[in-house]
């Protein structure tokens, strides 16, 4: 069934996440479904995504990989997305493709495990942030390819501030691990 919550105040999307989160945990929600409502992430990919979901308590689904694909972006776009990537998987040692990624099925039993409370990011840092508490915390990832379509109404939510705040995020994590000596792999 479909149900719609529905913030008066933009907060973010990490807080929209939460709040969905939150919501379903307190239904005995199994699997949770991220995707874009503008059209962007293809309803005809759920299934491949959802089938590796009984298997994996995170599944990201990955426009940059084999069979993943990315259509209408403008170069800086694509930029600014595999940069963003690049420099978290780096930076916090992870080798999964599409960090940024809003296309995904989390289990239940992975986002119990979480403080949502603790999630500092509002922005695409926060898909970030996910991914490697899954990893840190040893629940299985997967990443299934994906075709993002840009929208054609409306606009991108990203904005420089969004950027940034991603970007302070991983700076600041991968130097407290690192001076920590917990990424030592």
């Amino acid at each position: 069934s479909f149900f719609q919550i529905i913030n008066q105040e933009k907060m973010g999307l990490g807080p929209a996440y939460i709040s969905g989160f939150q919501w379903g945990l307190a239904r005995d929600i199994d699997l949770f479904v991220e995707i874009d409502a503008d059209g962007s992430h293809a309803p005809e990919q759920l299934s491949k995504i959802l089938d590796s979901g009984l298997n994996h308590d995170l599944v990201i689904g990955t426009r940059w990989m084999s069979g993943g694909s990315i259509v209408n972006w403008p170069w800086y776009r694509r930029a600014i997305s595999k940069f963003g990537t690049f420099y978290a998987a780096k930076a916090l040692k992870l080798k999964y493709r599409d960090l940024t990624s809003g296309y995904r099925v989390l289990n239940r039993e992975f986002l119990s495990s979480l403080n949502l409370a603790n999630i500092s990011n509002k922005g695409y840092g926060f898909q970030i942030e996910i991914a490697f508490q899954a990893f840190v915390n040893g629940f299985s990832i997967d990443e299934i390819p994906i075709t993002f379509v840009e929208r054609e109404l409306g606009r991108s939510k990203m904005t420089l501030g969004i950027a940034l705040e991603a970007f302070r995020f991983v700076s600041r994590l991968g130097f407290t691990l690192r001076l920590r000596g917990l990424l030592r792999r």
